[in-house]
């Protein structure tokens, strides 16, 4: 489907929303930092330090971040909401993985 703007033609519409993308980011980097201070936890017999401590840190940073902008990403028009969704789901299980293991 062709539509036509003032600079050309456009064959695609927005797939995702920009909030979206950036939530998206944060989340599969938050996801990252568990998985390496995890494999790093294990790998050192739960002696990792203070690195694992920073990697988990980051992560929380990361996976709030990731829900606030999955949150601002239901205010855009533009995107279909199943990524929207995705990104909030994302970021949600992350933070509950992170409680998991601050618990244990």
């Amino acid at each position: 489907m062709r539509l036509r703007r003032k600079k050309g033609y456009r064959f695609a519409d927005d797939i995702l929303a920009t909030d979206t993308i950036i939530s998206l980011i944060f989340g599969i980097g938050a996801l990252v930092c568990i998985l390496i201070a995890v494999i790093m936890s294990l790998a050192t017999k739960g002696h990792a330090g203070l690195s694992a401590g920073v990697l988990l840190s980051a992560a929380w940073i990361m996976a709030i971040t990731a829900f606030l902008f999955g949150c601002l990403g239901f205010k855009q028009v533009e995107g279909g909401t199943n990524s929207k969704r995705v990104s909030v789901t994302i970021s949600v299980i992350e933070i509950l993985l992170l409680l998991i293991l601050l618990i244990l």
